[in-house]
């Protein structure tokens, strides 16, 4: 089936992307289909806008260098590249989806050296332009190195490969949602057409659906047969008899194939079934049920086997969905890191110190919010396909509270903002067994929103315990005294893209995913969430989660939460620690050898699993390793493994593009200490030194 381009991206988001990516690197772009349809674009110079494009004369000059690009598309590597008549450069690279080249990436529109203003002016006067306007539109465009070009080239390539795989996604989606509907409707056509009663039990062993044909095997009607269990139709001998082979086969989580038993038509007269059947596992791997059909004795176990097979495959679609969910968070993370790294590292000579500082914080602060958004989307994506798991452990409520109350009160403050908490329960009463992460990244989401959107008057949040249908449940809230929510869009705000200040977006920027990832962890936590609000007056955000005292486990406090909330930052005096890092990227090594290089009297580096493994033990005084998880020859976790057993002392952080659910207990549990994602920025690193080295 053909698709075209834009059926297979998400245009919006793409937009968004790019808007931001001007913002903080100045340049144009745009994605246009193969009938040269524009889907998105952003900022083009008016140099070309509004002077070489609109001459006749000029803008054959400009038809040069478009008919270059288009006649070399296929040599792109990973764009096409190509500096005008004018002395601007552009570069266009292909946008290839399952082999199919569906539209083009266009960029461009710098010089790679000071214009020659003589040459320009001479531009004007051959053009008839407007000298003033024409020199001021020229002034305008910016001045890259080659350097920075190649640099440039190289994120194309990561850009590009965002967008093919937005694209292989949608298009996996449309082609399973198809495959998908297809074994629906055979399945209707096989419960239409087949003589077989099609019937799916709970894990009580009661049926829960039943096909019609139940009537013309057994006698009974749909209604009848609903809550009932299969033993209540069979004579009282062949249920015990049948009940301990199904015990067995419940117990091995096994399918049913071809079981004999004899039944009771509603008559009364005896039916001997052949029953097939599969058993239903939630993603824990628990059993909940069986699905499957029976016949009376063996012509339509050919259908059988096709509804069954039907089955399988639709379950094997979710797998592939999982597997595709995991290496799409390393593809967009990967090329992220060194975007977000490296920009803070770059200096141009011509700026002043202040200008240099100011450019930077932009860059980082503009590179952190295209990380969480690649973040937001990713946990939404594995929220949608049944994902997210969660963790239950004791987890101190009061404690969390006083944290995200410290952590956030200097952001609050410098906007004069009244910050406080509300705690109802003793400390002894507000330990209780809930998924303490998915709690914390709840509140740390709406106190964010709260602290983003008030420009003054108060904050308050914390919670309540509150009883409702005789059933414990603790009501958290977080009231503001900011812009508030118009009522139309009360409901809106908790879908994902969504904000509730559509008309000025650009004003607070986000994806809007924030509520919709809060909604799908406080529905995971067994709750509900909810908003009070009017506009100019402020908000209140509640939602609930049951009070359970049910404790196993350690108390547990994750204070693993962005560090962009807050600017404060923690001084370490004096520390020369011998420090191995372990890391097979070249770029990402060069990064955080200068990061650590204030805290470092002796740094070790090594490129593989088992180089860090020997460089440990020939080296016990190795005060902290900062371990990459994916490299050659060794993985981290193995490597983890293996220091332990000869070095129980050493501090092993755990570094890794990876950012998915369950990578952090997996390092943990290979010997880690900690676990951080990448990028490792200053920030970050003094917190680990302050955790794992500052007494006291």
């Amino acid at each position: 089936m053909e698709y075209k381009l834009e059926e297979l991206i998400d245009i919006p988001l793409l937009q968004d992307l790019q808007d931001k990516l001007n913002v903080i690197y100045s340049f144009p772009s745009a994605i246009i289909d193969n009938s040269g349809k524009i889907l998105t674009a952003v900022a083009w110079q008016d140099i070309c806008t509004k002077f070489h494009r609109i001459h006749p004369e000029c803008e054959k000059e400009c038809i040069k260098s478009d008919r270059y690009i288009l006649d070399h598309l296929k040599e792109a590597n990973p764009a096409v590249s190509y500096q005008c008549p004018h002395g601007l450069v552009d570069n266009a690279a292909p946008i290839v989806i399952e082999g199919k080249h569906l539209g083009n990436f266009f960029t461009g529109q710098f010089f790679l050296e000071k214009p020659n203003l003589d040459f320009f002016i001479g531009q004007a006067k051959k053009y008839n332009f407007d000298e003033k306007s024409y020199l001021e539109a020229v002034e305008r465009v910016p001045v890259w190195t080659r350097e920075k070009l190649a640099q440039y080239l190289d994120f194309i390539k990561g850009f590009i490969e965002i967008i093919s795989g937005i694209g292989l996604k949608q298009l996996r989606e449309i082609e399973s949602n198809k495959a998908l509907r297809e074994s629906e409707e055979r399945y209707r056509a096989i419960v239409q057409s087949t003589s077989d009663w099609i019937w799916e039990i709970d894990d009580q062993g009661k049926y829960r659906y039943c096909s019609e044909n139940v009537e013309n095997i057994l006698g009974y009607s749909v209604g009848d047969i609903i809550g009932k269990s299969p033993f209540d139709l069979m004579p009282p001998e062949e249920s015990e008899r049948v009940g301990a082979i199904f015990q067995g086969i419940v117990a091995r989580k096994e399918r049913i194939v071809d079981l004999e038993n004899w039944n009771l038509h509603k008559d009364g007269h005896k039916v001997c079934l052949l029953t097939n059947g599969i058993p239903v596992l939630n993603e824990s791997g628990n059993l909940i049920g069986y699905r499957g059909a029976d016949k009376d004795i063996s012509e339509r176990k050919k259908a059988n086997e096709e509804l069954l097979k039907a089955l399988e495959k639709a379950e094997e679609s979710d797998r592939l969905k999982s597997a595709f969910l995991a290496n799409m968070s390393h593809e967009i993370r990967t090329p992220m890191n060194g975007i977000l790294g490296f920009t803070g590292l770059l200096k141009e000579p011509a700026l002043t110190r202040d200008e240099q500082n100011e450019y930077i914080r932009i860059i980082e602060k503009s590179g952190t919010r295209m990380l969480n958004l690649i973040n937001n989307i990713i946990d939404y994506s594995k929220i949608e396909a049944g994902l997210m798991k969660v963790n239950l452990h004791r987890s101190n409520i009061n404690e969390q509270i006083e944290y995200l109350y410290q952590f956030f009160l200097p952001e609050a403050e410098s906007k004069g903002i009244v910050l406080s908490f509300n705690n109802a329960l003793t400390a002894k009463e507000s330990t209780l067994k809930t998924d303490s992460e998915k709690l914390l990244a709840i509140l740390t989401n709406l106190v964010k929103n709260a602290i983003k959107y008030t420009n003054r008057g108060s904050i308050e949040f914390g919670y309540t315990h509150e009883e409702k249908d005789g059933i414990e449940l603790l009501q958290f809230f977080v009231k503001d005294t900011g812009s508030g929510i118009p009522s139309d869009r009360l409901e809106a705000i908790f879908e994902r893209f969504i904000q509730a200040d559509i008309e000025d977006k650009m004003a607070i920027q986000g994806a809007g995913l924030g509520l919709s990832i809060s909604k799908a962890y406080v529905e995971l936590l067994g709750g509900t969430i909810w908003v009070e609000s009017l506009e100019n007056i402020g908000s209140v955000f509640y939602f609930t989660i049951p009070y359970t005292t049910e404790l196993t486990g350690n108390i547990s406090v994750n204070h693993d939460i962005l560090i962009e909330a807050s600017e404060n930052k923690i001084h370490i005096d004096s520390m020369e620690l011998k420090i191995l890092l372990v890391e097979d990227d070249e770029t990402s090594s060069l990064l955080i050898k200068k990061i650590v290089k204030p805290v470092t009297k002796d740094l070790l580096l090594a490129r593989t699993g088992l180089e860090a493994v020997r460089l440990c033990r020939s080296n016990p005084d190795i005060d902290m390793v900062l371990l990459d998880i994916q490299m050659p020859e060794m993985g981290g976790y193995e490597a983890a493994r293996k220091i332990r057993e000869f070095n129980k002392k050493v501090v092993i952080i755990a570094q890794t593009a990876y950012a998915l659910a369950g990578d952090r207990e997996k390092s943990i549990e290979a010997g880690c200490n900690d676990h951080v994602s990448k990028p490792l920025n200053s920030r970050l690193l003094n917190s680990l030194l302050q955790t794992y080295f500052v007494k006291g």
